[in-house]
């Protein structure tokens, strides 16, 4: 678990050499802030993570995003117009594969949404997706 304190701000650099020994490992990743402030701070916060794990994105053999803030920051950044629906993990869980400038699948989850296995379900369901098993085509669109 990287985590990143809010009253020091974001190490773009520290962030992306612990991203890359953990790839380079063959390890999962997951990155949070802690105590994510509310308002415009929580919106720098997320637009800073989002720039700074972009050039890491392209990396990646899957992403769990949670909450539609860092959702859309991080498909935006990743140049991201779309997400394919595969399935769902579990309900309002969807299982997608992004359409744009990367190709991953992802999963997405509204912040506060789910139960103490949401996640492990989630990075499940990344690990066991096969490339090409595509249980339904729908097209989800990152922009309203």
């Amino acid at each position: 678990m990287l985590t990143v304190d809010p009253t020091v701000g974001i190490d773009a650099g520290s962030l992306l050499r612990d991203i890359d020994r953990a790839i380079a490992s063959g390890r999962d990743i997951a990155i949070s802030i802690a105590g994510l402030p509310a308002g415009e701070l929580q919106s720098r916060l997320v637009t800073g993570l989002a720039d700074a794990i972009a050039p890491a994105l392209p990396g990646l053999s899957g992403l769990i995003l949670t909450g539609g803030e860092t959702a859309r920051a991080v498909l935006d950044r990743a140049g991201v117009h779309a997400i394919r629906i595969l399935g769902e993990i579990e309900p309002g869980v969807p299982l997608g594969m992004t359409v744009g400038e990367i190709e991953v699948p992802v999963v997405t989850k509204a912040g506060a949404f789910g139960n103490e296995n949401t996640l492990s379900n989630a990075l499940s369901a990344l690990k066991n997706h096969r490339p090409g098993v595509h249980p339904s085509s729908q097209i989800s669109s990152v922009h309203p």
